[in-house]
């Protein structure tokens, strides 16, 4: 279960991106792997809107206070922010986020939550160096550098973040990986 951001999780997010940061440029350490991934069914609770006015933070506080009434969960192998784009995007720079666990289907979802599945796919793995804190960081890496520079294209009008839960760490210094679907560039 992803727990909702607090003032000293975050304090302990940025001294640890901070820390980072004097060590060097945390976008050399991105590892990038590529991964074919079975469909998956998400159930969460969704927002849309800019990135300024959707308030991420909140809908996973409000998350957090329903993700155990979500039947069918995938036990607790960590939280998913899944980002979908409309067909103008970017422009205007909107998009629906859902902050979701994993399920096993879609039969019975809570009225206040929502359900998407996603295809089968060949995805490129971003790992997030630094957490949260550099997530943009790693999207602006994957969109502008490795993907124009990479033999594929996005395949679908997604993408998500993975929050891996691990006992013990504090949310910040858990593993984080940014999911986009690809296929191969055409001609290629």
């Amino acid at each position: 279960m992803r727990i909702p951001i607090s003032f000293s999780i975050v304090l302990v997010c940025a001294a640890l991106s901070q820390a980072a940061d004097q060590k060097g440029n945390a976008m050399d350490s991105i590892k990038v792997t590529i991964e074919d991934k079975p469909e998956m069914f998400l159930v969460g609770i969704a927002g849309y809107g800019s990135p300024d006015n959707m308030k991420i933070g909140d809908m996973w506080g409000r998350f957090s206070e329903v993700d155990k009434d979500i039947p069918n969960k995938i036990n607790n192998e960590g939280t998913y922010g899944l980002m979908i784009y409309p067909p103008k995007f970017p422009n205007p720079w909107e998009f629906t986020y859902l902050a979701a666990a994993r399920v096993s289907n879609l039969n019975d979802i809570p009225i206040q939550m929502l359900g998407k599945r996603l295809p089968k796919s060949k995805y490129a793995v971003f790992s997030v160096p630094g957490g949260p804190d550099k997530i943009k960081d790693t999207y602006q890496y994957a969109y502008q550098t490795w993907l124009p520079n990479s033999e594929y294209d996005a395949a679908y009008p997604f993408d998500f973040e993975f929050y891996k839960e691990e006992k013990g760490k504090q949310q910040c210094a858990s593993p984080l990986f940014v999911h986009i679907p690809i296929k191969p560039k055409s001609g290629k």
